[in-house]
């Protein structure tokens, strides 16, 4: 998992594409935050907290909305999330979803977190964003606005009907105009409070999930599992070379050269360094290519042939010994195996 405070670039994804369908131009934010429209989300990358609140001063220049954050939120899909988002969906209740996550939530982000308080017959959910300088104000309110109110929004896409808290709050004051959060988020929320989050009655947290299914809960845990735990074993220069190849992976630059000199190193002291953290940097692209290679073929709608293009293979037979070499079966064979256990009844 990619070091210090960061953000899946999913989220990142969810701003751009709010303003793509309102006319605005976001080729530079695409451009800076370097993420191809064309490719599927990848949940796994993340982007620097810096960067996320630059690409959000940058959204707020071209459409000044200060209703901004909690209409990104509010139209948020968890499936984006991928294995975090299926593993939240398939537990039985929104107290299981929120304990299972918070045990993989670097899936999701790292620095920052939701928190739990329960008092009485009341539960606190608090967002506690990242700890850093931020340049722009307007962008910190539109972010915790935002995460509020995607937060609200995944809660209803788990139980498939409208839950409104009994408060909403948040620390920043009230903008000139609030009727948009109050149509979105289903209330007027209070300003200038002492946290960002909301309240609501104790029972949300039995409130029955229409998508639980112990099978699937159990197959997208071990998936987030195995997620972070390639992450979260990666000495300091392997996780940094394996997050230029993640980036490459998208733009189809997964050369050693290419990631030497995107780190500001040559070649030779690439593999010196990759060796002295007992990594080589084959073994790093075979991998990163093994994991786009499964999330590509998860989604029926791309052929096989198209997955052994997107990861980095001209040659569609060599990509077939390659993913039988890193599985033990032929993408085919996996794709079918993905599909039964997913469609399995618990």
């Amino acid at each position: 998992m990619p070091a210090g405070n960061s953000i899946t670039s999913v989220a990142a994804l969810a701003l751009i594409g709010t303003l793509a369908r309102r006319g605005k131009p976001v080729d530079a934010l695409l451009q800076r935050a370097a993420l191809d429209p064309a490719a599927p989300p990848d949940a796994e990358r993340h982007l620097p907290a810096e960067l996320y609140y630059e690409l959000w001063e940058q959204a707020l220049a071209l459409l000044p909305d200060a209703a901004l954050g909690v209409q990104v939120g509010a139209a948020f899909d968890l499936e984006a999330l991928e294995a975090f988002g299926f593993l939240a969906m398939s537990c039985e209740t929104l107290q299981s979803a929120y304990e299972r996550t918070a045990r993989v939530r670097a899936l999701y982000n790292v620095g920052s977190r939701w928190e739990l308080d329960v008092s009485g017959q009341r539960l606190r959910m608090v967002w506690l964003p990242w700890s850093i300088a931020v340049r722009s104000e307007r962008a910190r309110r539109a972010v915790n606005e935002y995460h509020v109110s995607e937060m609200l929004a995944s809660i209803c896409q788990m139980t498939q009907r409208r839950l409104i808290p009994q408060r909403i709050c948040f620390r920043h004051p009230a903008p000139l105009d609030v009727s948009a959060h109050r149509e979105l988020l289903g209330c007027t929320p209070e300003f200038e409070a002492d946290y960002d989050g909301f309240e609501a009655d104790l029972s949300w947290l039995s409130e029955p999930l229409r998508g639980k299914n112990p099978r699937l809960r159990a197959y997208f845990e071990k998936q987030c599992e195995r997620a972070r735990q390639a992450f979260a074993g990666d000495p300091a220069f392997t996780a940094l070379v394996r997050q230029r190849l993640v980036a490459g992976m998208e733009s189809g630059t997964l050369g050693m050269a290419e990631v030497a000199r995107s780190l500001g190193t040559s070649q030779r002291s690439l593999h010196r360094r990759l060796s002295d953290e007992g990594t080589r940097y084959n073994d790093l692209v075979d991998d990163v290519r093994r994991q786009f290679a499964e999330q590509y073929l998860a989604r029926p709608r791309l052929a096989v042939a198209e997955v052994a293009y997107l990861v980095g293979f001209n040659d569609p037979s060599a990509f077939f010994k390659a993913f039988r070499r890193w599985t033990g079966v032929t993408p085919s064979e996996w794709r079918q195996n993905a599909a039964g256990t997913l469609s399995a009844a618990p």
